[in-house]
């Protein structure tokens, strides 16, 4: 159930204000102080019938991404933000200020104003309701300070995606589209949506949902060889005659015979090329025709790469193919970046 809070004259001059449960809360002035912070969640809406003067400093603990902000009786209203401009960039919305929805009543006036000294102020809104519609924007001004909307919301598709200068300065403008790491979709199929779930998202801004570190066209999350590339993700088996094992026959360490399973053969292939022998590669040269085994040979060093290919790695095939330990590691070339 929704609750109301009665008509105040607020001043938050420092700490938090938390809206709890489902409410809207009216106020005459409401003026923040560079202590203040608020909190609110998407049930949440707050009417001012005058000014909104916002100066506070705790962007980083400030929550209104999802509330409302109602400006109505009036007819004019100030509203000061000190958000920072951004510019067209979803990450306007990131610690900065914003509001879900700001919605300005039929017949009000709203001037915008920069509410500190850092030159260059924004407002970053999800939704911009002009209950005039455009044509109410004529009633908004600003002292060079922006206004940004989400143009992917359907509640702003009356503005058509469109910017429009305001009188004093400033305009209302859209932002650009959210990136795919923010979009709420699972782009590379991994089951998997958005920042922080997806690993393929370093960061809510990431243009891509897709990383592949080795560039074979499947995704980090997927691929079983994340940093050899095999499109195929072949995965003929592990360790002996064991079924596939989630590593790919690219990357699978101690398969210096590139047969995509790790035998006894190995261990015979690593010692032989340790003495500079026949079939597959030289340890000492890097050279032979046998070279994805170069890349795998090394199963336990600290260092990865042809010097840590030696006698003690054969002997730690041969043993983990008789189950002993210490076993192989996956700490070949061919695994790591």
């Amino acid at each position: 159930m929704r609750r109301a809070v009665p008509f105040v004259a607020a001043a938050l001059l420092a700490g938090v204000a938390g809206v709890g449960r489902a409410a809207d809360t009216f106020f005459l002035d409401w003026i923040v102080g560079p202590g203040g912070i608020v909190v609110a969640d998407a049930d949440d809406r707050f009417f001012v019938r005058r000014d909104f003067l916002n100066a506070s400093e705790q962007q980083a603990a400030w929550r209104t991404e999802a509330a409302e902000l109602v400006f109505e009786i009036g007819p004019d209203h100030v509203l000061q933000t000190p958000g920072a401009d951004d510019g067209p960039s979803q990450s306007g919305y990131l610690d900065n200020f914003a509001w879900g929805t700001l919605r300005l009543k039929s017949g009000q006036h709203l001037e915008l104003q920069d509410a500190n000294a850092t030159p260059g102020a924004a407002q970053y809104v999800r939704r911009l309701l002009l209950e005039g519609g455009v044509a109410q924007i004529k009633d908004v001004s600003s002292d060079g300070t922006w206004l940004y909307y989400d143009p992917g919301e359907p509640a702003n598709d009356y503005l058509a995606g469109g910017t429009y200068p305001l009188a004093g300065g400033g305009a209302i403008a859209p932002v650009a589209p959210a990136p795919a790491c923010d979009n709420g979709l699972d782009d590379d199929g991994d089951g998997l949506t958005d920042f922080p779930a997806d690993p393929d998202c370093a960061s809510p801004l990431d243009e891509t949902e897709y990383a592949d570190s080795d560039g074979d066209g499947v995704a980090d999350s997927l691929d079983n060889c994340t940093y050899e590339p095999n499109p195929t993700q072949s995965d003929v088996g592990g360790l002996g005659a064991a079924p596939p094992d989630g590593i790919g026959d690219a990357c699978q360490c101690g398969d210096t015979n590139n047969s995509g399973t790790v035998t006894a053969t190995d261990a015979t292939v690593l010692s032989r090329a340790i003495a500079g022998l026949s079939p597959y590669f030289s340890v000492a040269s890097g050279l032979g025709g046998g070279g994805p085994g170069l890349a795998k040979c090394n199963v336990g060093a600290v260092n990865p790469g042809v010097a840590g290919c030696t006698a003690s790695d054969a002997t730690v095939i041969g043993r983990a193919v008789a189950l002993l330990s210490p076993g192989i590691l996956q700490n070949c070339d061919a695994a790591l970046p």
